[in-house]
């Protein structure tokens, strides 16, 4: 079974867990700017996926590093794990 989870962060916010996750993607739902720590620039609209690996959980979290541009700064993360 797949449990979906969907969260969103603002500027307020320099990380997000994905700890246990099987899978998922961050999209930037803002007007600036955003840097992941893997050093993936995405610019408003653009999402990065992270995909599912059979056995394999991701750990830790993501570091975020906004622009200093006016804007807003918001991202969306869709998140899954899968059950048995």
């Amino acid at each position: 079974m797949v449990n979906w989870e969907d969260y969103r962060y603002t500027g307020d916010n320099d990380s997000f867990p994905h700890e246990g996750y099987s899978g998922y993607s961050v999209e930037n739902t803002g007007t600036v700017n955003v840097t992941l720590n893997d050093n993936t620039l995405l610019t408003p609209g653009q999402e990065r996926v992270f995909p599912y690996f059979p056995d394999h959980y991701y750990k830790g979290s993501v570091r975020l590093s906004w622009a200093t541009a006016a804007g807003t700064k918001n991202i969306t993360v869709r998140a899954f794990r899968i059950s048995c």
